[in-house]
Order: structure tokens, then sequence, then C-alpha cells
């Protein structure tokens, strides 16, 4: 259902997306922003890719340890920048 709410003078809400005249687009409300499923779906694959790194540092090949690292730190940096984008 969709639904009209003058909100300030320029600020038009239609239900769930809010229209700022001044800059010719559409934006979410905050809460729903917030929990948009990108987020926990790049949460999920950046905790994917951090154990992955951490199961590899129990693997028996040369170069495992530097792999389990490397792995490691895109997965934090991953999950990092969806907590951000969340608290945003």
């Amino acid at each position: 259902m969709l639904f009209l709410i003058k909100i300030k003078k320029e600020h038009i809400f239609f239900g769930k997306l809010l229209y700022l005249p001044h800059t010719k687009r559409y934006k979410m409300n905050p809460t729903e922003e917030a929990n948009a499923e990108g987020h926990y779906l790049l949460i999920t694959v950046a905790v994917i890719i951090g154990v992955t790194g951490v199961y590899l540092r129990f693997a028996d090949f040369q170069f495992s340890n530097i792999i389990a690292n490397i792995l490691l730190i895109i997965g934090v940096g991953i999950a990092l920048k969806a907590v951000f984008a969340i608290l945003k």
C-alpha cells in the first residue's frame, strides 16, 4: 500500500521511499536501509572467507600460513565495511 505524507516542505514520503526534490532521487528510511538484505549477505560472505582463512592455518602446504593471513584480513575488511554500512 502506497501512501503519501508531507514531512517537510520539500520532502515527500512514499511508503518506504523518501523523495528529495533537491537531489532528484529517492532515499529509503534509515531503519529499512540498515536492515537491507545486501548488508547481511556481505557479512555472511565475509565470515565464510574469514573462516576459510582460519581453517587454512592448519593446512599443511608451503604457503598456507600466508594465504590464511591474507584471507583472514580480506574477511575482516569486508565484514567491517558491511558493519559500518549498517551503522551509517
